[in-house]
């Protein structure tokens, strides 16, 4: 394993022969190295520190984010050439032992370095350290619609794509991020907002938001509408009865149809069975998950 190496003094007296103490950390960082860093660990990180958290770490002049890939108390490297982590970024590992196992392989199949692997994996606000930042959201507005969606179906497909997606999400959602998934300028947006559709605004948003869990924690309905209750129902009694069918779930946009997805997942789910979600637009997956 790489260290994380500091630059050795040309002409000083250190004795680089002495072994560097531990415990240490493999990390790996998102460089096209292949191959982990080694990083002592302070003692105030010794008890907390688990394989699959994210620590920053001095790479060079920078500092990066890395995941911790394995612990150890054994280093081949003085010393003089090991860094320490400087901040343990979690109070659980955010990659598991099946994911640290999945991104190993990943990286040997596909020719790239572990960090690599785990970068294709982790949201991009795990990506980063802690802190805030300015972004840009688009939402909305209340009362906006079928009758509004409808009235740029043909005329103006990317508006009606772009408002489509907005009806579909319900809230506000980062722009930028949004209109690089649909593959779409910011002009559509700035029609809908001067149509009276949309709101865009600038926002401080956490940098660590899928991690706190505030991007994900939607409210979700305790009873169904009648027409959701006989969805679900007919398609958790094909479950049930173990046979093959297929369903094709009709709705307007925001009726609920992901509700009903949702509801038979959880039933397959109970009854030991798997579920593969496709979403069909690339837009829609934060709602989703």
């Amino acid at each position: 394993m790489a260290s994380g190496a500091g630059a050795g003094s040309l002409f000083g007296t250190v004795d680089e022969s002495a072994a560097a103490e531990g415990p240490f950390a493999e990390v790996a960082v998102q460089k096209p190295l292949r191959c982990e860093f080694t990083y002592r660990v302070p003692a105030e990180f010794v008890e907390a520190l688990k394989p699959g958290m994210r620590v920053a770490v001095p790479f060079g002049r920078k500092r990066e984010v890395g995941v911790v890939v394995a612990l150890t108390d054994r280093c081949d490297l003085p010393a003089s050439k090991t860094k320490a982590i400087a901040a343990v970024l979690d109070d659980e590992p955010v990659v598991d032992d099946d994911l640290l196992e999945l991104t190993r392989w990943m990286a040997g199949y596909y020719a790239c370095s572990w960090g690599e692997a785990l970068g294709a994996v982790l949201p991009a606000a795990l990506k980063r350290e802690k802190g805030t930042r300015k972004r840009l959201v688009i939402a909305p507005v209340a009362g906006v619609g079928q009758e509004e969606l409808a009235a740029v179906e043909e005329a103006h497909p990317k508006q009606h794509r772009l408002l489509r997606t907005l009806l579909e999400i319900g809230e506000a959602t980062e722009l930028r991020d949004l209109l690089r998934k649909l593959n779409l300028s910011d002009a559509p947006a700035k029609t809908l907002v001067k149509r009276g559709w949309a709101t865009i605004e600038r926002v401080e948003v956490e940098a660590d938001a899928l991690l706190s869990g505030d991007a994900t924690d939607r409210v979700r309905p305790e009873r169904l509408s009648s027409q959701q209750a006989d969805a679900v129902g007919a398609i958790a009694g094909a479950l049930d009865d173990g046979e093959y069918r297929t369903f094709l779930l009709q709705g307007v946009t925001g009726s609920g149809k992901t509700e009903v997805y949702l509801r038979a997942i959880e039933h397959a789910l109970a009854t030991g069975r798997g579920a593969i979600v496709l979403a069909p637009d690339i837009a829609l997956t934060p709602q989703t998950v």
